[in-house]
């Protein structure tokens, strides 16, 4: 099942809390009609009771006339036409004429009768309605003479009640379908910024991080995602720009190796040759070391660091002398670039009996004991002291070790932090 957008959960939550706010308040509104009508009606009761309580008799102590109809229009009038009005004597007999008797007398309402205090009851009445009816006591010179009872049909209330609940009824749906539609535009307003913004994230691409999402200054959520976005996408471009100028570099430093094999591979296979002929030839490496002295002052030049010899000695070994003479001029130009001005390089060459060491020794930055293993992997490039200005791709020291081990030897480092370094190559004599 497909999951629901933003916008439409964004509405249907709205429209969610508008149900619950809605509902609520229908109840506490429908409670609160209730409780006013019913109230509204006690008193009406009260009211009638008391009337009739208080109408001054011919005699203080004697009880009411027995006809009540008289009093009623006197005091009232029509607007109590649908009161129930009922009178007893003190024993719960019923003394009163041409009214409608038939009223209730609960064994609670005669003891409170007695006591003076009045009752008030929701009853059920002989003609199938129900009513609120009041028990009043009448009481003359110190005593009980007569129960009043005034009764109201609760038809008329219901009759409030149930047109308010139809009215909630046609209201409350409404309210929810206002509420749906208004959630629906404000959440597509509030998102409008966010549909913008995709829309201008899928015009970048690779080619062009440059471009960057537009913010619209309020300060707001909006803005600061836009400003996150930003952030990475500023991240992503340089990131993209040290891939090209890894790349660039990588073709650089691969570009020279490559074309000498290509060159010996296109010489070998010009004409037949034998196996010997294919073989490794033996090497001067005193003048290796005289073509990277020459190359290493070259480079040297305007850097203000010092490229000399140092002790050297005639060695012979067993290889190819372009490769080991690339090996060697890896280290010079290595040792060059991580040397500060004022700083020497020194090239030297020994000879034992185990064969030949040529040494490339700076007082450069110097190495890192944890490092010293990775500088020999491929495109691994430290962060002391290797910034951009000083170029390379990190594989100039991984060729050097591999035509070293081509040739049966080893590449080693002595590292002293803060005081340069020694790169030595050990080859087995011829």
């Amino acid at each position: 099942m497909r999951p629901l957008s933003i916008r439409a959960r964004l509405t249907l939550w709205y429209s969610a809390v508008v149900v619950a706010i809605l509902l609520l308040v229908s109840v506490a509104a429908y409670s609160l009609l209730r409780w006013h009508l019913f109230n509204d009606l006690d008193a009406s009761l009260f009211t009638v009771a008391g009337v009739l309580r208080d109408a001054p008799p011919a005699d203080p102590a004697a009880p009411l006339p027995a006809d009540l109809e008289p009093l009623v229009r006197e005091f009232l009038g029509s607007e109590f036409a649908d009161a129930l009005l009922q009178l007893l004597d003190p024993e719960g007999r019923v003394r009163s004429r041409a009214l409608r008797p038939g009223l209730p007398l609960s064994r609670e309402a005669r003891i409170n009768a007695l006591r003076g205090a009045p009752t008030l009851e929701t009853v059920d009445l002989t003609t199938g309605e129900q009513a609120r009816l009041l028990t009043m006591p009448v009481v003359r010179g110190g005593r009980v003479v007569d129960l009043v009872q005034v009764a109201m049909p609760l038809r008329r209330t219901r009759q409030a009640l149930i047109r308010y609940v139809e009215t909630l009824a046609v209201l409350v749906p409404l309210g929810v379908v206002l509420s749906a539609v208004g959630g629906w535009l404000l959440a597509r307003r509030a998102l409008r910024p966010v549909d913008r913004m995709s829309q201008g994230a899928l015009r970048i691409s690779a080619e062009d991080l440059s471009r960057r999402l537009e913010r619209r200054g309020t300060q707001d959520e909006i803005d600061r995602l836009a400003d996150t976005l930003n952030a990475m996408l500023a991240r992503l471009e340089a990131a993209f720009g040290e891939m090209q100028r890894f790349t660039a570099d990588a073709a650089h430093e691969l570009r020279t190796p490559l074309t000498a094999l290509r060159g010996g591979i296109e010489i070998a296979l010009r004409a037949p040759r034998s196996p010997d002929e294919y073989r490794r030839q033996p090497v001067d490496l005193e003048s290796v070391c005289l073509e990277a002295l020459e190359l290493g002052v070259r480079l040297a030049k305007g850097k203000g660091v010092t490229v000399s010899m140092g002790a050297t000695a005639p060695a012979m070994v067993q290889g190819d002398a372009a490769a080991l003479r690339r090996a060697l001029l890896n280290l010079v130009d290595n040792a060059v670039k991580y040397t500060p001005a004022g700083g020497s390089v020194v090239i030297s060459l020994e000879r034992s009996r185990e064969g030949a060491a040529l040494a490339v020794e700076d007082t450069g930055i110097g190495i890192d004991p944890a490092d010293a293993r990775r500088i020999f992997e491929p495109f691994v490039r430290l962060d002391a002291g290797r910034s951009r200005d000083t170029g390379g791709s990190g594989l100039g020291l991984a060729i050097a070790r591999s035509i070293v081990l081509a040739h049966a030897g080893t590449l080693e480092v002595d590292h002293r932090p803060g005081g340069g370094s020694r790169f030595t190559i050990r080859l087995p004599a011829a």
